[in-house]
């Protein structure tokens, strides 16, 4: 399996245990033409409620998708500018930068149905090995919230913009 179709084995298992019901939205792209753009590869937006304030005080969260150890070391794809930042990535990369991550930034891997988190952390399944059918996406590190360098107003519109889903 290749690092692309690795990548998108891991966007699926995002769509399917994380945003199905959500309002999402991918590749959304801020700062668009400039020397500072940034794309995010997933994007939640979560009201508080359905009001105007309740909009108003809704939280982004952010997740990077990185396959590989070279996709991460890639100087591209860290845009953690939203409320909660996630990286979902094989949890055999995941033993390989833990001591790397940001304090704040959560991770999800793909835990196979046949074992728990604590196995797969001390055995980990070959990401060519891991499908949409065999695991599902689990919590490893949780996100600690931080303040958004970004208005809820240009956070919604860049998710407009790249094709919001539901």
């Amino acid at each position: 399996m290749s690092r692309k179709e690795i990548t998108k084995t891991l966007g699926n298992l995002l769509i399917r245990d994380i945003l199905r019901g959500k309002y999402w939205a991918d590749e959304v792209t801020f700062n668009y033409g400039r020397s500072n753009e940034c794309r995010i590869d997933f994007m939640t937006f979560s009201p508080v409620n359905q009001s105007t304030s309740g909009i108003e005080k809704g939280s982004f969260t952010a997740y990077e998708v990185k396959s590989c150890l070279a996709d991460y070391k890639n100087k591209n794809g860290h845009n953690f500018i939203m409320d909660k930042n996630y990286y979902i990535m094989p949890m055999g990369l995941y033993k390989q930068v833990v001591n790397e991550l940001p304090y704040n930034v959560g991770v999800y891997c793909p835990i196979p149905h046949i074992k728990d988190k604590h196995e797969e952390f001390e055995n980990p399944t070959k990401a060519e090995e891991l499908t949409s059918n065999n695991c599902n996406l689990v919590c490893i590190k949780n996100s600690h919230p931080k303040d958004r360098d970004i208005s809820s107003s240009v956070a919604l519109f860049c998710m407009l913009r790249s094709g919001y889903s539901n």
